[in-house]
């Protein structure tokens, strides 16, 4: 029996979208104007993106490993699954319809905890039930990946276009200097 948090359920994809949109709006207003001004749009958005750019996790079975512990209810085994990518989408809720019964499991830095009370000694039901977990997380996170490509792709548009309105500014912040005439420091 898993006992722990529903996991894609906490955080709408629109409000993550927005998040990582607002990032991209920040790096932009933040960049050097010099650098934004010296450099090609799409060069200059593509060094912005990149660091907002969204990885799904990707889960490593190779470094799966187990804890164990005694409750009054059995015996706990937590399995460690190591990951890479934004450990945040384990919390987000994908757009696309989702199956039934999502996974669950405790998300920390680069692992997901997954938490089995065993009440007997039938490692191979217990071994059952973790892949299963796992299967369902690879599920979910299939469909994840859909809406993080969209993302990804937008935040490239959305960047340029920024820059783009932001070089405009500055030129014409700098011709307004031109135009009062006197020399600036």
């Amino acid at each position: 029996m898993i006992e722990d948090p529903v996991l894609f359920n906490e955080i709408d994809l629109n409000a993550f979208v927005e998040s990582k949109r607002h990032e991209v709006d920040v790096a932009v207003q933040q960049y050097e104007p010099k650098q934004l001004l010296g450099r090609g749009v799409a060069e200059t958005a593509q060094m912005i993106v990149a660091t907002h750019r969204v990885e799904v996790p990707q889960i490593e079975e190779r470094g799966i490993y187990l804890t164990e512990s005694e409750s009054h209810r059995g015996t706990v085994l937590k399995f460690h699954v190591p990951y890479t990518g934004e450990g945040d989408l384990f919390r987000v809720f994908p757009s696309r319809h989702s199956p039934p019964d999502p996974p669950r499991g405790v998300v920390q830095t680069g692992e997901l905890i997954m938490t089995v009370i065993a009440t007997g000694y039938d490692g191979k039901a217990v071994r059952r039930a973790i892949d299963r977990e796992i299967a369902k997380v690879r599920e979910w996170l299939i469909l994840m990946q859909q809406d993080v490509d969209s993302l990804n792709t937008s935040l490239v548009a959305q960047a340029e276009n920024e820059i783009e309105a932001r070089r405009e500014q500055l030129s014409r912040t700098e011709q307004m200097a031109q135009d009062i005439g006197y020399p600036k420091r």
